[in-house]
């Protein structure tokens, strides 16, 4: 692009700023103001709530998989999944839903695998309404999604059937497997989901060798699920406010966590993921990623009930337009806006009974979706069932586990020195920050690392063991609701004279502020916080006379 067009690009989006502002902040108003006129009904639909039922003796599947022209892809898929159904205890059944394919697959599967129900359709429905058309003639208790390009392996579908029971529970993901030519597999399906800057992130974070017994995946995919079909049917199914693809899956699942319901990733269920680009072909890679847009506009106006993050969305609404414009292009961008709008009145529509039927708040539901160790807390009884606490202790420094307790098991998890030094105004535009922090706030890869040890292990009690440590977890201590932490203040740096003393003094309080308890090194830290922040006294103790990190363990977890 010459310099006369990116001018004149720079000039649109600036005028753009205002109006689009004026757009979200118009729309989250009217939303919020439909909200107050709507709590009257809201409240008595919720009284008339009924409670969870038990879930059946039985859980048998019906396996459902929508195709669209890909005759080749269930030559793949077909052999592996009734032979994992086969060696699945019960009665299952496989439907295949053939969306007007012109390439001979329903004669393939009539004549390949008579064991197979197959739905033909006249036309392409896409995936919302593909699905909808399965899920009608589905028999069975648990319903199970399935992209058709994928080849499963033969313990998958018994690993997702063994998880039901529980009342509460919702859905099982599997572990997907991309296959990629001329590259190192990649594994995904343990989805997170985190708000940031107004905006809801929804990620695939890498599966660890050794997980925990209970991973909560923030969403179930569409292609590689498992669902309880009541639970399903009784939520509405795949909104068709999202048609014909995409988020129609986050919506479903964010109902289902809001409802009280779970989802767990079941890592032993193994998918492989073969192929990729059926919905870019048939729609085009443009209008695939402006619906994709679209749709996410459409999830936070549908669900998000919380007048600060509805309100931070607007707020951010043309902030993150501009920067994602950068990638896809203003016009994509703001067609999907508008595109969105013109779909509002129909998300309006579902609010009220997302509302009515919701037992957890926005955030109640993100913390406990996207935390292991705050999921585990909220099974029933699952916590009256933890022999030894567990501490979770991040730290920059090579160290042992200090302050261990016998009575506590000590997961050590260190957080690497960054490798280049960042452009100073890159993370201390205001001049606030220390200089000896300054390299590890504006390292990605150390603040991606903490985010996720929260998110991924399970765990008591966080022990932040140096202010390096403390500063990357401090801003993400208000999702992890109800758990204790600890944070180690170690010395001061005295260098730098008397400007940049205030700055680690202040620097230390803000830090500070998120945790439940401030073990200092020394008396110096203790006075320093103590003056520049009287709040945190009740707060603060000391090596020197005071108790140290094991038996502040004890007292944080009792």
């Amino acid at each position: 692009m010459n310099a006369p067009a990116r001018l004149v690009q720079g000039c649109a989006a600036a005028l753009l700023v205002p109006v689009v502002g004026a757009i979200g902040l118009g729309v989250a108003g009217a939303t919020l103001l439909l909200d107050l006129l709507a709590t009257p009904w809201v409240a008595r639909a919720r009284r008339r709530r009924r409670p969870d039922e038990a879930p059946p003796p039985r859980r048998e599947a019906s396996v459902v998989v929508l195709n669209w022209n890909r005759l080749r892809y269930l030559a793949e898929l077909l052999p592996s999944l009734l032979e994992a159904v086969d060696a699945a205890p019960g009665n299952h059944e496989v439907v295949v839903v053939d969306n007007g394919s012109t390439d001979g697959s329903p004669a393939f599967v009539r004549e390949r695998f008579p064991r197979v129900r197959l739905v033909g359709l006249p036309e392409n429905r896409f995936f919302v309404r593909g699905i909808e058309a399965g899920v009608e003639v589905a028999t069975r208790d648990i319903l199970v999604l399935l992209n058709n390009d994928l080849v499963v392996e033969r313990d998958f579908l018994a690993r997702l059937l063994e998880r039901f029971g529980e009342a509460d529970l919702f859905a099982v993901t599997a572990r997907i497997r991309l296959r990629e030519p001329d590259a190192a597999p990649v594994e995904t399906g343990k989805t997170r989901a985190f708000v940031r800057r107004g905006e809801l992130e929804w990620l695939q974070t890498p599966i660890l060798a050794e997980e925990p017994p209970l991973v909560p995946a923030a969403w179930a995919g569409g292609g590689s699920s498992a669902f309880d079909r009541r639970k399903f049917l009784e939520l509405g199914g795949f909104d068709r406010l999202f048609e014909p693809l995409y988020v129609e899956d986050v919506s479903l699942s964010y109902s289902a966590w809001r409802r009280g319901w779970r989802i767990l990733l079941e890592p032993r269920s193994v998918v492989h993921h073969a192929h990729r680009g059926t919905s870019a072909e048939a729609l085009g890679l443009a209008a695939v990623e402006r619906i994709d847009r679209r749709n996410r506009h459409l999830f936070f106006w549908k669900h998000v009930t919380d007048p600060g993050l509805l309100l931070a969305h607007a707020a951010y609404l043309p902030w993150n337009l501009l920067k994602r414009a950068r990638r896809t292009g203003l016009r994509l961008e703001l067609r999907a806006l508008f595109a969105a709008l013109a779909r509002l009145p129909l998300a309006w529509t579902r609010r009220p009974a997302q509302r009515a039927a919701a037992r957890r708040s926005d955030r109640e539901a993100l913390a406990v979706a996207n935390h292991v160790a705050l999921h585990r807390r909220s099974v029933r009884g699952h916590r009256a069932r933890r022999e030894r606490p567990r501490v979770l202790l991040l730290t920059t420094q090579d160290r042992t586990g200090s302050g261990d307790s016998t009575a506590c098991a000590v997961e050590l998890l260190r957080i690497p020195v960054p490798v280049r030094e960042p452009e100073e105004w890159l993370v201390d535009l205001h001049g606030r920050i220390p200089a000896r922090f300054r390299r590890y706030l504006a390292d990605a890869a150390a603040r991606d690392l903490v985010r996720f040890a929260l998110a991924d292990r399970d765990f008591d009690l966080l022990h932040a063991g140096d202010l390096f440590a403390g500063a990357l977890a401090a801003p993400l201590l208000g999702g992890l609701q109800g758990i204790p932490s600890l944070l180690e203040a170690r010395p001061l740096a005295t260098a730098g004279g008397l400007l940049e003393r205030a700055r680690e003094e202040n620097f230390l309080v803000r830090v500070s502020r998120p945790f439940s308890r401030i073990l200092c090194a020394t008396r110096i830290e203790e006075e320093a916080l103590a003056r520049v922040s009287p709040g945190l006294r009740h707060r603060l103790a000391t090596e020197e006379g005071g108790p140290a990190a094991a038996r502040l363990y004890d007292e944080l977890l009792a």
